[in-house]
């Protein structure tokens, strides 16, 4: 799998979804930090079914049913602890340690 492409995929569908501009840039400045970590920014529709204003979230793709609310303000802060969390490094850990074998 060719992370980097998929890094690329990702930005092209997020571009279509309007994603606040701070919070790209805050994911891109974790990805540089973090280049081994799978990290997105989803969409979720709000509870209030007359708001169609999307709500955001970031998402580990290395823990299933992992997401964030950003913060506080206009920053990552809070999913940062996930990175840096034991179970999640060996997750990662894990993932990488397949891939390098298949190679």
């Amino acid at each position: 799998m060719n992370f980097e492409a998929d890094r690329w995929s990702f930005r092209r569908q997020l571009s279509t979804n309007q994603v606040p501009q701070w919070m790209t840039d805050a994911l891109a400045a974790l990805l540089a930090r973090h280049p081994n970590d799978r990290l997105e920014i989803v969409s979720r529709e709000s509870p209030d079914v007359a708001d169609d204003t999307p709500v955001w979230r970031v998402r580990c793709r290395d823990c299933p049913g992992k997401q964030y609310i950003p913060g506080p303000g206009e920053t990552l802060l809070n999913f940062q602890v996930h990175l840096k969390n034991r179970q999640h490094r060996r997750r990662v850990k894990t993932r990488l340690a397949g891939l390098a074998r298949r190679l």
